[in-house]
């Protein structure tokens, strides 16, 4: 039995979607994060836990920073899942000696 895909020419487009979507994801949960701890500082006259909502909102709005690295790597991998697709093409065709 072989499980094994067959799809021509998406080397590596599935990693890339799954990975996309889930930092959308992130960020929407990161900025639902965001606005529910603003909101909770208004509700909230007790200096203690505005100013640990504060340092909470500050440290979760702060993880956006490496969601464009993680594209780039995404990216990088997926070029390099094509490239090794190309290379066994052409090998398999018998172009190259």
């Amino acid at each position: 039995m072989k499980f094994l895909k067959t799809e021509k020419g998406v080397a590596g487009m599935n990693i890339l979607i799954s990975v996309l979507a889930t930092v959308f994801l992130v960020g929407i949960l990161v900025s639902l994060f965001a606005i529910t701890g603003s909101e909770f500082m208004g509700a909230t006259t007790d200096q203690t836990a505005i100013d640990a909502i504060n340092d909470s909102t500050i440290a979760i709005t702060g993880v956006t920073s490496w969601l464009p690295i993680i594209i780039i790597i995404t990216a990088i991998v997926v070029v390099i899942l094509l490239v090794t697709m190309i290379i066994r093409a052409i090998r398999g065709t018998e172009m190259a000696p």
